[in-house]
């Protein structure tokens, strides 16, 4: 049976710690975060929102409510920095719903581990 001697523990442990704590600084790089998630007020304008988190990755999306009045979608979603989201429904011109999915950090290396194996020519299902 083998054993682990501590060297070799931390020799094998350091570079999988530095890797997940650039991870982890390029994820706080981004506006899609908690704070500014609470930021957002119901009634505020659409341009309001933009000057919290920027631009939409995805300007305008149409809906319909069940009333069947326009809805306009906004999403954001960091580009090329992890899994998480914030979606904001306007209607009439202002903020009428907001939603969020912030990745735990399982579901970001999974994330990160996919986006990988992709550029090197793998498909992850």
């Amino acid at each position: 049976m083998c054993v682990l001697t501590r060297r070799t523990f931390w020799l094998s442990a350091i570079p999988v710690l530095a890797i997940l704590g650039g991870v982890a600084m390029l994820e706080h790089r981004s506006r899609i975060v908690q704070a500014n998630y609470d930021r957002i007020q119901w009634e505020m304008m659409p341009e309001e929102v933009f000057a919290i988190l920027g631009q939409p990755e995805w300007p305008e999306c149409k809906s319909r409510d069940r009333c069947g009045g326009p809805i306009d979608i906004y999403i954001w979603r960091p580009m090329g920095m992890g899994p998480n989201r914030i979606v904001i429904g306007c209607q009439d011109g202002r903020v009428r719903g907001k939603n969020m999915h912030f990745a735990t950090a399982w579901e970001t290396m999974i994330w990160y581990t996919k986006q990988g194996a992709t550029k090197i020519g793998i498909q992850l299902d």
